[in-house]
């Protein structure tokens, strides 16, 4: 009795064997005693603000991804232990303007446990990203073919699954003084500061300036507000816009320089609570020469002193005779 166990157990022992053997160098077609199918399924959720800065930190996500087995003969076929799949993580329909990493961007997923994988998605945005405009990425998985003792399981795609963000809006603004900052005029005239604008922000922007310094008896003049367009939504993104300077017109002459100071301030066009970059701008105005302003009471004056001069001695002359 004792012997004969030992000739069934030598003979089944040689069975798994010559079916190992088979398994392993036989053409896939025949291999594949059970054919199985791998499947894949992800959860993202967003870790930070899916608002995306230009030229700042990246936004986050998480990618928890899960892989099961099925298929007739799942339980069946062998596998050996802490046997791996491979899955690859792969990122489409990126904007030229972002840079995306995944870290990693392979898993592996242990057959004994399926225990799910986590992965992190990170999105960059440059100057070029435009604001506010919505934009998602495509998410795509793909498990590698694995083969155990009387079976295979074949390899197992998922996706594209999006992933939406929103590039925030940075003011750039480019500013220069055609013709310098400074300006000798005189008294009776007025300087003008034609000032370029160029608005290199992402979105389209509103200038508001403010005159902040101004001396006694001085005025000056410029729009309260100017809207730029972007270039990153192909609008015209140049203007110029003249700040005004007059100095003191009162009588005499005069030999005067001050300098008048201007703050910009760059905001999201139409948006409260934006983000906002204020540039100082000053300019330096010299006013020589003489001014007959106010002079005109003072010679009505004297024609009126002068008349009636004239009329005294008229009639005196007059008399006299």
């Amino acid at each position: 009795m004792t012997k004969r166990f030992r000739k069934i157990k030598a003979c089944i022992i040689m069975s798994v064997f010559i079916v190992s053997v088979f398994a392993v160098f036989a053409p896939s077609s025949s291999a594949a005693l059970f054919n199985l199918n791998g499947q894949l399924q992800m959860n993202v959720k967003a870790i930070t603000n899916r608002t995306v800065t230009p030229n700042s930190a990246p936004i986050e996500f998480e990618l928890t991804i899960m892989y099961t087995v099925a298929g007739v003969g799942a339980g069946v076929v062998y596998f050996p232990p802490n046997t791996e799949v491979p899955i690859d993580i792969t990122v489409d329909n990126i904007p030229e303007w972002a840079t995306v990493e995944v870290n990693p961007a392979s898993v592996k997923v242990n057959l004994d446990t399926l225990k799910p994988m986590k992965a992190t998605l990170l999105i960059y945005a440059d100057e070029r990203a435009p604001a506010q405009a919505p934009v998602d990425v495509s998410i795509n998985l793909r498990s590698q073919s694995i083969r155990g003792l009387g079976g295979q399981v074949s390899e197992a795609t998922y996706g594209p699954q999006r992933v939406s963000f929103v590039p925030g809006y940075v003011p750039i603004l480019s500013y220069n003084v055609k013709g310098g900052t400074y300006k000798q005029i005189s008294p009776m005239e007025t300087a003008d500061f034609d000032i370029e604008l160029e608005n290199l922000a992402n979105g389209k922007t509103e200038v508001e300036f403010k005159i902040k310094g101004l001396p006694d008896g001085w005025t000056a003049s410029v729009p309260n507000i100017k809207t730029l367009g972007s270039n990153a939504f192909e609008e015209n993104s140049k203007s110029t816009v003249t700040l005004s300077v007059q100095p003191p017109k009162t009588f005499g002459y005069h030999f005067e320089k001050q300098t008048v100071q201007l703050e910009l301030t760059a905001t999201y066009y139409g948006k409260t609570g934006q983000q906002t970059d204020t540039y100082p701008l000053d300019v330096t105005v010299e006013s020589r020469g003489f001014s007959t302003i106010g002079i005109e009471i003072p010679i009505l004056i004297i024609v009126f002193i002068v008349l009636i001069i004239l009329v005294v001695l008229f009639y005196f002359k007059k008399y006299k005779n």
